[in-house]
């Protein structure tokens, strides 16, 4: 008997219900065999092979002396090159679309000393101190050969033509050598090309052969003893085709010269690696053994604070010991620019490593820091001798350190300044698998905070990890008892729930740059040095980053440098365990503030930090902070002592004055006309239309006519406090006050709250310092107010208290009654 049709359609939804299951665990299994097959193949045996990635290490027993740094000899040097002049032009004009010479800085002390950059960004470039010789090319140095072993160490480094290198030396009636004679060739040029989206998927589990790169540095040592004691010519030949060659880092160096042996340094920064990271958890657990280690042993900072939130602020100051403000725009931008650039190397700062360099140290500088050189096009050059950019994505631990223990082995009998920079602790959080198995017992909930946690957590150990590698080595090759090893971080992490202002949604920043509280600036500084601190120590006074080159210099017997901004705590091995500031600046990207006497703190925002295009918290334009009552800084006094908060604004405001130039934008955001007449009585500094527009200058009064939508009117004021009359029309009528926003953020300067005063199409700004609203570009927009104006003060949290604040502050006057 055949089934009816209700018995019929029942079996056929069955039917598709059991196929749909079937090829749905079908094709789980499969994705689950291809994820094992994948965890097998390449990330476990990767996970394997990074755990032990060193050879046996040879203990370097004799320490040597670096008797002539001939880049510093040069001055006395004789060069020969016909059109030697044409060949450095060209140089610079390949640099500026390659971004791997620099020339600039105080470091370099003649045209043909350049800093350059070889290899491959962002797998492996190395970045030397050099002699720029276009082939063919001599230069000759009359000098006496030290005695006890002496050698000659240099490196040859190309671009795309092959170069004759040769080495002569002349010492007395005709007796002339070639001690060195090279060809060097163009290496092959790499099997594939980084893209970072396949990279981070599945390239960064292959062992990468750094060798097979475009262009490479290679290093040689020649024996200079047959000649020691001797008066010799030595010359550094280049021939070839027109071919671009450089010398790196030549020195020569001898051993037991009788002079008092150098201390070493080893510099260890941990990017993202707050001081609240170090030690148990909240499971319990520390994921930084390494770290505790050291701390157990050697003389730690309990509260110490780094002056930025962010890498660049932090990082070009303690590299400096000079405010973040100081270094210019270099000190805030991602990417260095030009003009930034430009401004940093005039200024002349003296480095941590450039004051090394001057006191006889190879200084060197190894993991993820095109920030500190310019050869990979993001930041400055701070002076290091021999720069190594290594950021290989997930992975790049392992290779830091390889790099570093081998630049240890190959330099070690020197004495040597070497920083390493690790960032695996840094967002996007990217730990190996095993690390993350590790640091599972974090995940306690199931919700964002937990998740973020276990990730950060277990890169913080991966850090650990190859930081522990390190030091080991460092014993291993006998450098330990003369070494002063110091561990610190940059910036802490933020791991906080946030309500987001707009949609009072609950997220994870799971980032930095958020705040200047303590938590977010708290970072470790621990120092082993068994030639000076026998004892563990502990430092509970508030100190600060400024101090790190300062202290360094003071540990390692060397002269104080009188620009240097920082004070020295090196008193501390004594036991000496007082404050060495009254107050400490803190710059972030979007705010400053600092800290007094160790009892309040004062933040002045001027912006609000975004990620994904969400502003992350309320726009708070000051706060204050009682830091013995209100540790955690949960409760800002703001308004409860006037004279305090007087105080707090005047002392910030001797730190960073404000800029001398405003510089206003006017945005016209329909399709109709937007006109701005501006009289001031300060000075029309440069004015410029982006888009349709017309600029009429006429005595004391800026006319700005924008005619298309999205047309932008620029200009600016001189002195920064120069009062300004705006009258505004669109479309031929009358901008009311309430409509009118200023800010880069649209951020409505009046509002209903606030009265309009006179004349309505009228009013004053006077003086609005680029600082205190919302960066260093400010904006007077007009257009479709009405549809954004909502959605503007609830992302900026505006208030009528900050309209008070401005009127406070003296930013919005009346008019002048006639």
């Amino acid at each position: 008997m055949k089934p009816n049709f209700p018995e019929r359609k029942i079996m056929l939804v069955n039917r598709i219900i059991r196929k749909i299951i079937k090829y749905s665990l079908l094709l789980f299994g499969s994705a689950l065999f291809l994820y094992l097959l994948f965890l097998a193949v390449l990330v476990i045996p990767n996970d394997r092979r990074i755990k032990n990635p060193h050879a046996a290490l040879t203990p370097i027993t004799a320490k040597r002396t670096i008797v002539y740094d001939l880049i510093d000899l040069s001055p006395a040097a004789n060069l020969s090159h016909k059109d030697y002049e044409v060949r450095c032009k060209e140089l610079k004009q390949r640099a500026l679309a390659n971004n791997f010479i620099n020339d600039n800085a105080d470091f370099h002390r003649l045209p043909e000393n350049i800093h350059v950059s070889l290899g491959w960004y962002p797998l492996k470039v190395v970045h030397k101190n050099s002699l720029y010789a276009p082939a063919p090319t001599l230069i000759t140095y009359e000098l006496t050969i030290p005695k006890n072993d002496p050698q000659l160490v240099f490196s040859c480094g190309i671009l795309d033509k092959p170069v004759e290198f040769r080495v002569r030396i002349s010492a007395g009636a005709g007796l002339t050598k070639d001690v060195f004679a090279q060809r060097i060739n163009p290496l092959p040029k790499y099997s594939y090309r980084y893209e970072d989206r396949k990279y981070r998927l599945f390239w960064q589990y292959f062992d990468v052969q750094m060798a097979e790169r475009d262009y490479a540095w290679s290093e040689y040592a020649v024996d200079l003893s047959p000649l020691a004691g001797q008066k010799v010519q030595l010359q550094f030949i280049t021939a070839g085709d027109r071919g671009q060659a450089f010398w790196g880092n030549p020195l020569i160096t001898a051993r037991d010269l009788g002079l008092e042996p150098k201390y070493n340094v080893l510099l260890v920064v941990l990017d993202s690696i707050g001081r609240e990271a170090i030690g148990p958890q909240l499971d319990g657990r520390s994921y930084t053994p390494n770290l505790d280690r050291l701390a157990a042993t050697g003389l730690s900072f309990e509260k110490h604070l780094a002056n930025g939130n962010m890498t660049k602020q932090s990082v070009t100051s303690f590299l400096t010991s000079r405010l973040p403000f100081e270094l210019g725009d270099v000190s805030l931008e991602y990417v260095a620019s030009t003009e930034s650039r430009a401004q940093f190397y005039r200024s002349k700062f003296t480095t941590l490593a450039s004051a090394l360099d001057d006191n006889g140290y190879l200084t060197g500088a190894i993991g993820v820091i095109s920030l500190v050189t310019d050869g990979a096009g993001f930041g400055v050059d701070f002076g290091f001798n021999d720069a190594r950019i290594i950021e290989r994505y997930g992975y790049s631990n392992v290779h830091i350190t390889n790099e570093a223990i081998s630049w240890l082995q190959q330099n070690g009998d020197l004495p040597f300044a070497l920083m390493v920079y690790y960032d695996s602790a840094h967002g996007p959080y990217k730990p190996p698998f095993r690390y993350l198995w590790s640091a599972r017992s974090q995940f306690t909930d199931f919700d964002a905070r937990s998740w973020y946690r276990t990730l950060y957590e277990a890169s913080v150990a991966y850090n650990d990890e190859y930081l522990g590698q390190l030091l080991a080595a460092l014993e291993k090759l006998g450098l330990k008892e003369n070494t002063l090893v110091v561990v610190t971080s940059d910036h802490a992490e933020n791991l906080d729930w946030h309500i987001l202002p707009d949609t009072q949604q609950k997220v994870v920043f799971h980032d930095h740059g958020i705040s200047l509280k303590d938590r977010d600036v708290q970072v470790p500084l621990i120092m082993q040095f068994p030639a000076k601190i026998a004892n563990p120590l502990r430092v509970t006074e508030t100190t600060e980053q400024l101090s790190l080159a300062p202290t360094i210099l003071d540990l390692l017997n060397l002269p104080a440098r009188v620009d240097f901004r920082g004070f020295s705590l090196a008193a501390a091995v004594a036991g000496d365990n007082s404050p060495q500031k009254e107050s400490i600046f803190l710059r972030g990207r979007f705010n400053k503030g600092i800290r007094l006497e160790n009892k309040y703190k004062y933040i002045r925002n001027f912006g609000v930090y975004e990620k994904r295009g969400k502003a992350m918290q309320d726009f708070i334009p000051e706060e204050v902070y009682d830091l013995q009552n209100d540790p955690l800084e949960q409760n800002n006094i703001i308004t409860a002592d006037f004279a305090l908060r007087q105080r707090l604004r005047l002392l910030l405001d001797r730190y960073e004055p404000d800029p001398e130039t405003n510089i206003f934008t006017g945005r016209n955001m329909g399709d109709k006309t937007l006109t701005l007449e501006i009289t001031s009585n300060g000075t029309f500094t440069g004015q410029q239309i982006n888009g349709r527009g017309t600029v009429l200058v006429k005595g004391k009064t800026l006319k700005l006519i924008a005619t298309g939508d999205k047309t932008e009117l620029q200009f600016s004021t001189r002195p920064y406090d120069a009062a300004l009359r705006i009258k505004a029309l669109y479309d031929g009528k009358k901008v009311p006050l309430s409509q009118l926003l200023v800010s880069s953020r649209a951020l409505p300067l009046l509002s209903d709250q606030v009265k309009e005063i006179g004349s309505p199409d009228f009013y004053f700004i006077k003086g609005l310092p680029e600082s205190e609203i919302a960066g260093s570009v400010f904006s007077l927009s007009w257009g479709r107010i009405a549809q954004f104006k909502q959605e503007w003060e609830k992302q900026v949290g505006v208030s009528g208290v900050f309209k008070e604040m401005l009127a406070e502050w003296g930013y919005l006057s009346e008019p002048k009654k006639k």
